[in-house]
């Protein structure tokens, strides 16, 4: 602390050196302003001559001017006897200055007390900056705090999805077992109709091989020719009844066949609807996709009003700075 300090006071010190060149200007532009009030400035210097206690030297002074005076007659000699008054009055301010910085306590004290008002002042500003910062910060973390909000509404759609997708992967699961099913269902009505079938050719086996019994029994009964006659037209009504069964075969496979095509329309319903499912989860994932894109942006954002507060805090720190030195020229005044 005594360093900075220190650090203050040499601070003050090259501001005091530059008020007091800027007010040697001032007094040289006033100086140079008007003949009279260098005739009123060289009355200050011999009064101030006067209570430094050296007539001797004042008299002395007082003749050299004279005589410069006397012996001037152009601009250049005065512009050169102003220059000398210049550099006599720069010693004499120098003196006077030194007698105030060393022969006053009390306005030491005041310097002092002044210095204390500086350093109050700037905690006042510290203290206001660091109230901003947290005002900031806390519409940061608000901000942050939306942020997340919205993120966890995000990584709720995501899991509706999710649910979606799932719920999706459920049904083809329930379809395929459903085809699985029918599947089955038309494998066991399959081998019932080939049963079926088997039980028919074998009943008509068994009938053909009575009928053929019974035609032999009226042929070994009856042994003339209308019996005979009437054996013919047993065979051919056995030939028609064989015709009958074959046209009730023929019926039961092309009745099997548009079962068949029935079933191959229910598949491609079926596929037709598994391709829109598709479709639908192909447009949950482009939305997820689109909601990733809008999080990358937010991402982006959220790094721009980073910076941007970083540089308005530069800026709050200069014009700190800036008035702390206007406070400091103010109170030096």
């Amino acid at each position: 602390m005594l360093g900075s300090v220190l650090d203050l006071y040499t601070m003050l010190g090259s501001a005091l050196d530059l008020c007091t060149m800027l007010r040697s200007v001032l007094d040289l532009y006033t100086m140079l302003s008007s003949v009279l009030d260098l005739y009123t400035m060289l009355g200050s210097v011999l009064d101030l001559y006067t209570m430094l206690g050296s007539v001797l030297d004042l008299y002395t002074m007082l003749r050299s001017v004279l005589d410069l005076y006397s012996m001037l007659g152009s601009v250049l000699d005065l512009y050169t006897m102003l220059s000398s008054v210049l550099d006599l009055y720069t010693m004499l301010s120098s003196v006077l200055d030194l007698c105030t910085m060393l022969g006053s306590v009390l306005d030491l004290c005041t310097m002092f007390s002044s210095v204390h008002d500086l350093y109050t002042m700037l905690s006042s500003v510290l203290d206001l900056y660091t109230m901003l910062s947290s005002v900031l910060d806390l519409y940061t973390m608000l901000g942050s705090v939306l942020d997340v909000c919205t993120m966890l509404g995000s990584v709720l759609d995501l899991c509706t999805m999710l649910s979606s997708v799932h719920d999706l992967y459920t049904m083809l699961s329930s379809v395929l077992d459903l085809y699985t099913m029918l599947s089955s269902v038309l494998d066991l009505y399959t081998m019932l109709g080939s049963v079926l079938d088997l039980c028919t050719m074998l009943g008509s086996v068994l009938d053909l091989y009575t009928m053929l019994g019974s035609v032999l029994d009226l042929y070994t009964m009856l042994g003339s020719n209308l019996d005979l006659l009437i054996c013919s037209s047993s065979v051919h009504d056995l030939y028609t009844m064989l015709g009958s069964v074959l046209d009730v075969c023929t019926m039961l496979s092309s009745v099997f066949d548009l079962y068949t095509m029935l079933g191959s329309v229910l598949d491609l319903y079926t596929m037709l609807g598994s391709v829109l499912d598709l479709y639908t989860m192909l447009s949950s994932v482009l939305d997820l996709y689109t909601m990733l894109g809008s999080v990358l942006d937010l991402y982006a954002m959220l790094g721009s009003v980073h910076d941007l507060y970083t540089m308005f805090g530069c800026v709050l720190d200069v014009c700190t700075i800036l008035d702390s030195v206007l406070d400091l020229c103010a109170m030096l005044q």
